[in-house]
């Protein structure tokens, strides 16, 4: 998957994916507004998962993209366990 060019969708397909696409864009960046207004702090952001780094109207969102923090975690936690 990619982002659209536009947030226009030219057809069905590009425009569902500028919705979902573009619309998690706002959401993650009016999280992180209101995260950081609420608590009066300034976070280090990372974007984890397979799809971070095709969010490109993000990018200057992210301190750091690290596709695999969340499985390794699960690493982490599973050896520590056993």
């Amino acid at each position: 998957m990619s982002l659209p060019d536009s947030a226009l969708g030219k057809n069905t397909i590009h425009a569902i994916q500028a919705g979902v696409l573009y619309g998690y864009t706002g959401l993650v960046k009016g999280m992180i507004e209101a995260i950081e207004e609420e608590t009066k702090l300034k976070f280090t952001i990372i974007a984890t998962g397979g799809l971070a780094a095709i969010l490109t109207t993000l990018e200057n969102t992210f301190d750091e993209v690290d596709r695999n923090l969340t499985l390794e975690g699960l690493r982490l936690i599973s050896e520590a366990n056993s």
